[in-house]
């Protein structure tokens, strides 16, 4: 490594400048918030201000984001082309500014003791040790990256800062310059992370030139807080809370709520705006009229969740979800490009917030589709979060396909069918291929998964049961009428007997996730004890359920599900 020592105005042409502000003797009243110079960026949480290059936008931070502290996305794009394939591909650059505090990175714990001074240890809420751990995680599903250059320390205005220049080559769709520079304080690394094409890195580092010569270290209002990764992501605390104390689930969910609140709005950009309308907080920086209009539809379909499926019972307070609205595909994906997610991001765990954008197929696009996906997720998991977890997957996936396709923007919804999975299902009845109803309804995603790879099409042919017993636009058999909302009922009693019974497993699931990743972990370990209980959940729900069914209900019932498609 390379080890320089200079003045301010020779390391402008290597690294961003910074200043130090020297500890006042005894105690220091809390700083005041100052409002950002015209044209700066300034953050008195994290404690920096740079100068915004133009042609860059600053996008939004998510709500679980605890040490991404800004992130700007490049306006101008730039191309690649490969000399002996002849692809192409398109990349707008971007720069990141992450705060790394030591305590989060030293080992990714914290122990603390509770009022019997029993231990409890928490996962921090920073998953990385350090930025070449960070890169590790973000870049390696892209192909890897390597150290391109040796680093370059330097010294100014008394914060050590180090220049590392990296290069992400292989398999990557083109090859990527990262560079950073990394200003280490007392308690805190303050990373500032460009990434562009290589082949035009040179415009890149122009465009990022008023970050690089700008950038400045300032007061912060207070130290920076660590805490835990559950409340970092601002869960509803399900593992802390009496699930039998309907009073204590709703205080946790009223106060979870204003947290994402608060979060979601404090950390907006300047040209983002929101609105707190019924039970929903919309948050965007799409046209107004189209953030009206998916702030109507979400409140509606909510409703009509409640007025359809309330008899899943479960939760007496749904919080509002926040639904952040992008203005495009770009800003969209841009943001979902997370530290906590790595740099492809796309992987959105439904629970602090909820986002859609508008896209070129306006509103009957997919993007409302998907958007239609996560408030049915949502509502699932706020509602009934014990059902959602233990729940067979295409049954699950069969709601999601036939909420996704409605519109809610009025009270009376608009249906469409899924063309697609009803093109399957002609397919599969004209060639012979189907499953007898009787049997798709004891089978396991993993009898399906075989099934699937033959000529037989179980998965589809679930989805379009669900279809068939809940659309509002397929006339059914009178046997079918409320069959659904029976059969989940009875999942239902069955799953609480499979709880009793499993008790001790999933009591351990319960304390093994409070020492990680929370809900999200809990969830997944509960999936997995339901998984091995699958054939028997099926089996006993089908037994309460088709009890009075003969041979002849289950014909009947075979024929007309054909004939309705």
């Amino acid at each position: 490594m390379r080890t320089l020592i200079l003045t301010t105005a020779a390391a402008l042409a290597i690294l961003p400048a910074a200043s130090a502000t020297p500890a006042a003797p005894g105690p220091v009243a809390a700083p005041q918030k100052k409002k950002a110079p015209k044209g700066y960026h300034q953050d008195t949480r994290y404690g920096f201000k740079f100068k915004q290059p133009a042609k860059f936008k600053n996008i939004a931070v998510r709500v679980r984001e605890e040490w991404l502290a800004a992130k700007y996305v490049g306006t101008q794009q730039f191309t690649y082309t490969d000399s002996k394939t002849g692809a192409t591909a398109n990349h707008y650059p971007e720069f990141m500014v992450i705060a790394m505090p030591h305590a989060a990175m030293e080992d990714g714990t914290q122990v603390t003791k509770d009022e019997n001074g029993d231990e409890n240890v928490v996962k921090i809420s920073n998953p990385y040790r350090d930025y070449d751990d960070l890169l590790k995680r973000t870049f390696q599903g892209q192909g890897g990256f390597f150290l391109a250059e040796d680093p370059v320390e330097t010294e100014i205005d008394g914060v050590s800062v180090e220049k590392r220049t990296y290069r992400s080559d292989k398999l990557s769709s083109a090859p990527l310059t990262i560079e950073a520079w990394i200003y280490k304080t007392e308690d805190v690394d303050y990373v500032v992370h460009v990434i562009g094409l290589t082949n035009h890195w040179d415009a890149v580092d122009k465009l990022v030139t008023p970050l690089r010569t700008t950038f400045e270290l300032i007061e912060k209002d207070a130290p920076l807080r660590i805490t835990s990764n559950l409340e970092a992501q601002v869960r509803l605390g399900r593992l802390s809370v009496d699930a039998a104390d309907k009073r204590e689930v709703r205080s946790a969910a009223v106060k979870s709520e204003k947290v994402i609140h608060e979060k979601a709005i404090n950390k907006l950009p300047d040209d983002w705006d929101h609105k707190l309308s019924g039970r929903v907080l919309t948050v965007y920086s799409a046209d107004k009229k189209f953030a009206n209009r998916v702030q109507k539809h979400a409140n509606n379909l909510l409703d009509w969740m409640d007025d359809n499926f309330g008899f899943l019972g479960g939760s007496s307070y749904l919080r509002k979800p926040v639904i952040r609205i992008c203005r495009d595909d770009a800003e969209y994906f841009a943001y979902l490009a997370g530290i906590n997610v790595g740099n492809g991001g796309g992987y959105l765990y439904v629970g602090e917030e909820l986002v859609t954008r508008w896209d070129s197929a306006g509103w009957s696009g997919a993007a409302v589709d998907r958007l239609n996906n996560q408030i049915y997720d949502y509502w699932m998991q706020e509602r009934n979060f014990d059902l959602k977890t233990a729940l067979p997957q295409w049954i699950d996936t069969g709601l999601k396909r036939l909420i996704s396709y409605s519109r809610h923007d009025s009270r009376k919804p608009k249906w469409r069918l899924d063309a697609n999975l009803i093109a399957y299902g002609k397919g599969l009845a004209r060639s012979g291929n189907t499953v007898d109803l009787k049997d798709l309804f004891t089978m396991t995603e993993k009898e399906m998964n075989e099934l699937q790879q033959g000529e037989s099409k179980p998965h589809f042919e679930g989805w379009l049961l669900v279809n068939y017993l809940s659309s509002p636009e397929i006339k059914r058999h009178p046997l079918a009428e409320g069959l659904l909302g029976t059969y989940l009922r009875n999942m239902q009693t069955v799953i609480k007997e499979i709880e009793k019974e499993q008790k001790r497993k999933l009591d351990a699931a319960r304390r093994q996730a409070s020492k990680g990743d929370g809900e999200r972990e809990y969830a997944a370990l509960r999936r997995q004890i339901f998984e091995k209980m699958e054939k028997e959940l099926l089996q006993r729900t089908f037994d309460l359920t088709f009890s009075d069914f003969s041979d002849g209900d289950w014909k009947d019932l075979n024929t007309h599900f054909r004939k309705a498609f």
